[in-house]
């Protein structure tokens, strides 16, 4: 079994995780800690409750994570930070007051049903590292019926072949919307965009080689017959 952890992770992984790598890999299938065992992919995913779990679905962040995370088997994300409520129910941060215990629910909801994402919550950073290693030795053992959902081989993550990264990344553009992104990518195809430059002034960027050069062109190129070259 590998064990993967971001470089942008703040846990002593040797410690935390004896053994484990520290790669970027991880963030491709965005998440954290990523565990490769016979079993298939476990991706986790740490954000503190509340601050980096809503700053991360206002900036975006936790969008494209979500999309990339059906690259994995088992998706997990791992909120450090347990919720407090008014006696009506509000969140106690002032900053967060408008959201509700009910909102709350709906929303992990939402993320186990819609996402297939498992959540966990820890109430300290010891408990976030505590649950991280118990799904190190969940995943390191053989389950009774344990069958983990069709994936694709390949993480097809910002390749213009990936329907959910060009809806992602139309996105970024005024006035579009998920439903929108996806209209617009059901006619194309793809996302529709393209290079004003040829692969020569892409060489002359600092730190561009002539093999990402090629690369970064060939990601917005339409073969012929509608085929993308990525």
């Amino acid at each position: 079994m590998t064990v993967l952890i971001s470089p942008t992770e703040r846990w002593d992984h040797q410690t935390a995780f004896p053994g484990s790598v520290v790669s970027s890999v991880p963030e491709q299938y965005g998440s954290d800690i990523l565990i490769v065992t016979t079993h298939g992919k476990l991706g986790i995913q740490q954000k503190t409750f509340p601050d980096d779990f809503f700053a991360s679905m206002s900036d975006g962040r936790l969008h494209k994570e979500l999309l990339q995370m059906k690259a994995l088997d088992i998706a997990v994300l791992l909120l450090n930070g347990m919720p407090a409520y008014t006696s009506e129910g509000y969140l106690v941060d002032a900053r967060y007051s408008s959201w509700t215990d009910i909102a709350v629910r709906n929303l992990q909801r939402s993320l186990s049903i819609i996402h297939q994402v498992y959540i966990e919550w820890a109430a300290t950073g010891q408990q976030a590292v505590t649950i991280a290693r118990e799904w190190v030795v969940y995943m390191n053992k053989t389950h009774q019926g344990f069958s983990a959902r069709p994936k694709p081989e390949t993480n097809s993550w910002g390749k213009t072949s990936s329907k959910d990264w060009g809806i992602h990344l139309l996105q970024s553009f005024p006035s579009v919307g998920p439903k929108r992104a996806a209209a617009i990518f059901e006619k194309f195809g793809k996302a529709p965009l393209k290079w004003e430059c040829t692969v020569e002034e892409l060489e002359e960027v600092e730190g561009v080689g002539s093999i990402t050069a090629q690369k970064l062109m060939n990601a917005l190129v339409m073969k012929e017959g509608g085929q993308t070259s990525a």
